[in-house]
């Protein structure tokens, strides 16, 4: 939700939309025909919201965002597919390390990403 609010506000429409998957694509013009209230960065999935806020000012600003934020945000990713498809085992699936760090990657990243968003 974070990544969606920050993306909204950075950048242009018309570059949001035209990230939308074919098929969220037709949901969002149905919304759109039926004058529906539509944020078109509501229709992306995760990988492109990561994607196209990769591409901000927000994420380039040093003082707001790094590689290593980068990098643990797409492991989060990683973990949120995991959680969202709960027949998949995260013990089977990841290293105990990893599954233990998960939480304080998590903490981290959204803290940054909160930190940014309430500056809009």
């Amino acid at each position: 939700m974070l990544l969606s609010e920050i993306v909204k506000h950075a950048l242009p429409e018309k570059d949001i939309v035209a990230s939308i998957r074919s098929d969220m694509k037709k949901r969002f013009e149905q919304a759109q025909m039926a004058n529906q209230e539509t944020s078109p960065a509501e229709y992306l999935y995760i990988n492109e919201l990561i994607t196209l806020f990769i591409g901000t000012s927000y994420a380039r600003d040093p003082k707001l965002w790094d590689g290593a934020l980068t990098d643990l945000l797409e492991k989060v990713r990683h973990f949120r597919n995991d959680v969202m498809h709960p027949a998949r085992s995260i013990a089977a699936s990841e290293n105990i390390r990893t599954v233990a760090n998960l939480p304080r990657w998590a903490t981290e990243v959204s803290g940054k990403l909160r930190r940014i968003a309430v500056s809009l």
